[in-house]
């Protein structure tokens, strides 16, 4: 079961997923807006940033847990155990 959420950041909603025992992924575009070329945008950026394990891009946030898990297996982290 997906156990969607959603963070509010500079008026900003942006879709985050919990998986397993309470690893939270983000959006890539949730990403974008916490850091960008400098570091970190605010200290509340920061913040966020340290409660998401992963960014997805957005097409990939919905996907099943299991094809999730994959997907970031694949393209992000080979050792990620949900």
């Amino acid at each position: 079961m997906n156990s969607n959420d959603y963070v509010k950041f500079k008026g900003k909603t942006y879709q985050i997923r919990t998986l397993g025992e309470g690893t939270i992924i983000g959006t890539e575009s949730l990403e974008d807006a916490l850091i960008d070329e400098d570091g970190y945008t605010s200290s509340k950026a920061r913040n966020i940033d340290e409660f998401i394990a992963y960014y997805v891009p957005s097409d990939k946030i919905n996907l099943s847990d299991g094809e999730l898990i994959k997907y970031i297996r694949t393209y992000i982290d080979e050792e990620f155990a949900a």
